[in-house]
């Protein structure tokens, strides 16, 4: 039998725990962000619907500029941009005839705006502010055309003081584009709020 001599080691020095950095006064903070998935305003905090809403700034911070991007953030959704086919929990349309109506229903402002051929226009967050993708069955607050759920676009509102902003691009396949928005007061009690935008796109595209 063989014997081995154990030595106990000497616990070390406790540290101090680091201290905490201070608050830096340059890091931007998002705001609540107000949805209308029950058909009125609520903080997404307290909606009891599973619903996943993107506000203009966070789009802005996470990089969000397509339909195809929402997906990366939003469970449980999914898109094809080739046959232009929304899905949310594996229910949407399963054919490339546009007669049929999408299971997935396209909302601006709480008005309908079809199921089909409207999900890859232009969502720019110079003219919409907030993005709610509302998980199904969502037919009992959106309608027939709502069976995996509903997508709802809220456009961006006049602002107080006079604003105007201008944005421009270029990309491959000789695109180019560019938009602008101009806002203000007309009264103390009348506001407004006008944009466009325009994409030219020359070839190597369907």
């Amino acid at each position: 039998f063989g014997a081995v001599q154990a030595n106990a080691q000497a616990a070390p020095p406790t540290q101090a725990a680091p201290a905490k950095p201070a608050a830096d006064a340059n890091v931007t903070t998002l705001s609540d962000v107000i949805v209308t998935a029950e058909r009125r305003e609520q903080r997404l905090q307290t909606v009891p619907v599973a619903v996943s809403a993107f506000s203009a700034e966070q789009r802005t911070v996470q990089g969000i500029e397509s339909v195809q991007d929402l997906t990366n953030f939003t469970p449980g959704f999914s898109y094809n941009a080739n046959s232009d086919r929304p899905y949310m929990r594996g229910v949407g349309r399963n054919t490339d005839n546009l007669a049929v109506a999408s299971a997935v229903a396209v909302y601006y402002n709480g008005v309908y705006d079809g199921a089909n051929a409207t999900i890859l226009l232009q969502h720019s967050d110079l003219f919409v502010d907030t993005i709610e993708v509302d998980r199904g069955p969502q037919n009992t607050l959106h309608g027939a055309n709502a069976d995996g759920g509903s997508i709802n676009y809220v456009s961006k509102k006049p602002t107080k003081d006079f604003y105007a902003e201008g944005r421009a691009g270029a990309a491959n396949n000789e695109r180019y584009w560019g938009e602008a928005v101009v806002s203000g007061p007309i009264t103390d009690w009348l506001r407004f709020r006008l944009g466009g935008n325009a994409t030219v796109e020359n070839g190597g595209y369907f």
